[in-house]
């Protein structure tokens, strides 16, 4: 589910930020080929590539047998791009089985 959401070509992007994701897609057969180095795109665009990315990543991970509840404290110190990614998260129509705490 996790490669279906976020693709083949976009992936090595989400695993820079989170390299242990790549356990969690173990079992699809094309997390055992050499991923290659995420391009560096840099500015608003990859920004939103990642946010778009990430709540793609957040939909295909909850479901109805496993929801997924989020809990994050101390909101107050979150920078701007982790509130938008909030923001996307919970206005996202296609995540569902998941609960943001904050």
């Amino acid at each position: 589910r996790i490669h279906d959401a976020i693709g083949s070509g976009s992936n090595s992007a989400v695993l820079d930020i989170l390299p242990n994701l790549q356990k969690l897609m173990a079992d699809d057969s094309v997390a055992h080929q050499n991923l290659a180095p995420s391009s560096k795109v840099k500015g608003i665009g990859s920004s939103h590539r990642l946010k778009f990315l990430f709540c793609k990543l957040i939909g295909a991970i909850a479901c109805r047998a496993q929801p997924l509840i989020l809990f994050l404290d101390d909101l107050q110190w979150a920078d701007e791009m982790t509130l938008d990614i909030i923001r996307m998260m919970m206005t996202d129509p296609d995540i569902r089985h998941f609960l943001f705490l904050g």
